[in-house]
Formats: structure tokens, C-alpha cells, sequence
């Protein structure tokens, strides 16, 4: 017979906000030991009311690496239990073993009970404690975005109409971070949230991204700089120029803009797609980044893209194998969007023609580096690789009209760069 635990409520904080219904967060304790604790929990209550539009959640817990939690909630309206829910531990978190914390859930509103369980069945000395984080949004009044502007009036490309902070959180109780730390964006960083791909009130789901981050991670402020909805509405997170927290502990330097939803296997809706574009060639015509380059980012040690996927920079499926594999079309539309902005005269000077051929690429055992006849002048060439350290470097001048072989099997996989005089091409090495 299973073992009825204590649960213990540390907090319930019900605050007056400008939504039509009350935010509210609620923390449960389980208090759990070496030698009391039976695989699943009893039916637990949800100490919330008037929960809206829907009932966010996540799980902090401590166990060995071997540990699976599940979790199921009872539905008031449906009249039944939903399926178990496996709790993931969060990729973004900076928790190490045996501190996990799962990624943020949602479930309808009307869920008023939950429970947990181990999944397989593990020794009750495995697990030793489980914090329970339950948060109402409230529903959200409509806000219109505010018309975005510029910072240099060097760069015609506008930045995109968003809602700011006090449009998807009206009531002020989701303040900025207190102590803002300033970076020099060098890299845009492009992820997905890994949650539901619909939503009724996608302000709710801002909110409900600023508590998990904050309440629940520790953080100062909701870890990315910009959101987007599938509806192509953007919304302000940490703001321009201020370092997030986003991406593998290596911040300072970046941009992260969320796509709110999960898209491996979803390609992201079309108004989406395009307002991602905007955003990123605003932000690339501002710090004057070339968006189909990739450059040295100190703080990872890595060559990384200018425009990147969280998963360039750790391991983690984010944003999503079929977001991801549409980043070379967005990089190109980014580098046209420019192009439509400038004048023709400005954008002609800002790109080189380079008369330097490299074949294969991708390569795995051999490169063949040619200077096309007709080149100008001979060039320097040396290779960088994925780390930012020089693999290789010519001993001599390149001629027009020569080719130079180089063997590249064994080398570390990646995108190396290619500087050859005053251009900076991109190989792949596989």
C-alpha cells in the first residue's frame, strides 16, 4: 500500500493585476527520504483558483542521473485523468547533477490535481527532493504593438513593430532586470521554446516564460532578448543590446530571439518566418554584421555562424531540426532584406568579389584551393578553424591561375573559414 506523503504549501501569492483575472504562483514542497518514498505520489491538489487562459507548470527535483519523473493532472471539466507527462530536465538550465529542473508545461486551466511517479520503478533511495511550481498568467487585455524605431541612423532597415513590456504584462509585475549588463552583439542566436505551437493568448505564454525564468531558474529577467508568436507578433523580452541568458553560459556577445512553439518536425508558420527576418536584418544592419558570414565568438571559443541555432554553441536540440535546417534560407532572405533597405550603391560596396574557388566543400579528405585566372593580384590564404585558431596558412603568395591542394582527413569537423586576402570564405570539413 502506498505511502501518503506530506505536502507542504510554502507559498501561494495571489497579486491584483491589470489582466482580467488574478495572477497567482503556488509552490509544493514533497518531502522525501532514503527510506520513504513509494513510486507514485498520492492525487495531489493544485493550490490555485481561477487559473487562466490555461496552468503553467514545472518540477525541480534532486536524484541520481538515473531518475525519470512523470506527471499526470485531473481535468475538472474533461472529468478525467490526462496521459503521463515525462518532466525533461530544461537544456538552458545551468543546474549540473543532481539538481535538475524540468522544462516549462502547460495544461488547461481546469486541472485542479496532479500526481507523481518514478518511470521504471527505481530504488526509493534515488530520488531525495521535489519542488512542485504552479503559475496562473491570467488572461491578457489586446495590446497594439508599438511601431518599432531604429538606434543609428546609419541603418535604414527599421525594426520591427513588438509589443514592449508593458504590453504583454500591463500590470508591472514583470519587472526588467534590476542591474542590466550591456554586450556588443556580435552573433544572433536563434532558438525555439520547445512548447505548445497554439495558444489562445500568447502574452499569457510571455508571462508565463518571465516566471519560469525568474521564480523558477534564479535569473534576473526572462532569459531572451526578443520573442515571436506563430502569428509573426513580437514581443520585447530582455531588449536591445542587453546580454540574456540563452545560450550555454556563453552570453555576452549575443542576441536570442525565441520562437515561441516546437519546431522539429513543424516548419515554422510563414508570417512567423518573416518577421524573424526582419528582426535579424534590423539587428544586422545596425551592428553592421554580414548575415551570411560567420565569425570568432570569444566567450564560446567557437567559429560560430552570425546567425546560429542554440545548438551550435552546446548540445541540445534547439530550435529544432526543422527550424534549424531552415536557417540557410533565412541567412540569404536576411542578406536580401538588407540589400531592399539600402541603396544599390551602399550595398555594391559593402560586398567583394573574390576570385578564390574551393572544391569540394563539404570535404572530408582533400581541398583544392584555386586563384581564378584574371584574379588581380596574388593572395595570402590561411585556414581558421571552428575554435578560432589558425589550422593552416600558406607559406607563399597564391598566384592566379594556381591551386593548391590540401588533405584536411582527421581534421575536427565544422565550418572553418578560409581568408584569403581580403575575402572570408566558409568550408565545411566532415
Amino acid at each position: 500500500m502506498k505511502l501518503f506523503l506530506q505536502i507542504l504549501l510554502l507559498s501561494w501569492v495571489a497579486l491584483p493585476v491589470a489582466q482580467s483575472q488574478t495572477t497567482a504562483r503556488a509552490v509544493v514542497d514533497i518531502p522525501v527520504g532514503a527510506s520513504f518514498l513509494p513510486d507514485e505520489t498520492p492525487v495531489l491538489s493544485i493550490p490555485l483558483s481561477g487559473v487562466a487562459p490555461f496552468l503553467a507548470y514545472s518540477v525541480e527535483w534532486e536524484a541520481t542521473p538515473d531518475i525519470s519523473l512523470q506527471i499526470r493532472f485531473y481535468d475538472e471539466k474533461e472529468g478525467k485523468w490526462g496521459d503521463w507527462t515525462p518532466l525533461n530536465p530544461d537544456p538552458h538550465s545551468d543546474r549540473e547533477a543532481p539538481a535538475y529542473v524540468s522544462e516549462l508545461g502547460f495544461a488547461a486551466a481546469s486541472c485542479s490535481q496532479f500526481s507523481l511517479r518514478l518511470f521504471p520503478s527505481f530504488d526509493k533511495a534515488s530520488l531525495f527532493s521535489v519542488r512542485c511550481h504552479f503559475f496562473n498568467p491570467g488572461n491578457s487585455t489586446p495590446q497594439k504593438p508599438a511601431t518599432g524605431q531604429g538606434d543609428r541612423l546609419s541603418c535604414p532597415c527599421p525594426l520591427p513593430s513588438y509589443l514592449d513590456r508593458a504590453g504583454w504584462c500591463p500590470s508591472g509585475n514583470c519587472p526588467p532586470d534590476p542591474t542590466p549588463q550591456p554586450t556588443e552583439v556580435t552573433h544572433l542566436i536563434v532558438h525555439h521554446s520547445a512548447g505548445p505551437n497554439t495558444s489562445s493568448d500568447w502574452s499569457a505564454v510571455v508571462r508565463s516564460i518571465w516566471d519560469y525564468h525568474v521564480n523558477v531558474n534564479g535569473w534576473d529577467d526572462i532569459g531572451y532578448n526578443w520573442l515571436l508568436d506563430p502569428n509573426g507578433v513580437l514581443y520585447e523580452g530582455r531588449g536591445n543590446d542587453l546580454q540574456g541568458a540563452h545560450f550555454c553560459g556563453h552570453n555576452p556577445g549575443t542576441m536570442g530571439v525565441c520562437m515561441m512553439g516546437t519546431y522539429t518536425s513543424v516548419v515554422p508558420p510563414a508570417p512567423m518566418i518573416g518577421k524573424l527576418e526582419k528582426l535579424l536584418a534590423w539587428k544586422c544592419c545596425d551592428r553592421n554584421i554580414d548575415p551570411e558570414d560567420f565569425s570568432f565568438h570569444p566567450n564560446s571559443g567557437l567559429n560560430l555562424f552570425n546567425i546560429s541555432g542554440h545548438r551550435d554553441g552546446c548540445s541540445t536540440e534547439c530550435p529544432g531540426d526543422s527550424l534549424y535546417a531552415h536557417l540557410p534560407m533565412i541567412r540569404t532572405d536576411v542578406s536580401d532584406t538588407i540589400a531592399a533597405c539600402l541603396p544599390s550603391s551602399a550595398y555594391e560596396q559593402q560586398t567583394t568579389e573574390t576570385y578564390v574557388h574551393v572544391f569540394p566543400n563539404p570535404a572530408t579528405e582533400v581541398i583544392y584551393i584555386q586563384l581564378a585566372p584574371g584574379a588581380p593580384e596574388p593572395v595570402s590564404l590561411r585556414l581558421v578553424d571552428p575554435k578560432g585558431q589558425v589550422r593552416w596558412q600558406s607559406g607563399k603568395n597564391l598566384q592566379a591561375g594556381e591551386t593548391i591542394t590540401l588533405p584536411v582527413k582527421g581534421w575536427a569537423s565544422g565550418w572553418y573559414s578560409l581568408q584569403a586576402g581580403n575575402a572570408n570564405l566558409k568550408v565545411l570539413i566532415q
